[in-house]
């Protein structure tokens, strides 16, 4: 009796240690797990139904094979994909770029009318634009700056500095003063 007693705990034994180790061999829980999207990736090419680990708001794993989360999204049917850059943007208010994001925008940037000073219009996005942001430089912001002492930032956000020229101001729809550039 005492043999069949040792011969069931090392049974037992065993499979508490199988149990163990397959237990510890379980595949991760992640924060969020983002489920059977169609992952585009133009970096890699990868253009495939995946789903998407993240951890402390980072993408920390992908996978063909189901992946455990503490949160599941389906976004089966949906893309998932790296955020998208606007070239073209004339919304770069805060409000603006809320909106952009919806749309998986991540970066803002106003290539048309652009901005004058561009310096000046960085430092007032610092900290406060939820997105990337950036602009070209204003030729119509330098020549008002030039022509007629006003500073514009961003046109299309910021009309009212030059409304109040009146409707043709010197350096839009009539030629300006002549103006002596200092050239050392």
């Amino acid at each position: 009796m005492t043999i069949m007693i040792a011969g069931r705990v090392h049974l037992l034994l065993a499979c508490v240690l199988l149990l163990a180790a397959a237990c510890a061999r379980s595949e991760p829980t992640y924060q969020l797990v983002l489920r059977g999207g169609h992952v585009m990736d133009p970096a890699s090419g990868l253009d495939s139904i995946r789903d998407l680990a993240i951890q402390d708001g980072k993408i920390v794993a992908m996978s063909a094979e189901p992946l455990q989360g503490i949160e599941l999204v389906d976004v089966t049917g949906k893309v998932v994909a790296p955020g998208f850059v606007d070239l073209h943007a004339h919304g770069q208010t805060v409000g603006d770029m809320q909106l952009q994001a919806r749309d998986g925008v991540t970066t803002a940037l106003d290539m048309e009318s652009g901005v004058y000073p561009v310096a000046q219009w960085y430092a007032s996005r610092e900290g406060a634009a939820p997105l990337n942001y950036g602009a070209t430089v204003s030729h119509r912001g330098a020549r008002f700056a030039v022509l007629n002492g006003v500073e514009i930032g961003h046109w299309p956000t910021n009309p009212g500095k030059v409304a109040a020229l009146g409707l043709t101001p010197d350096g839009t729809n009539k030629p300006g003063k002549p103006v002596r550039v200092n050239q050392e």
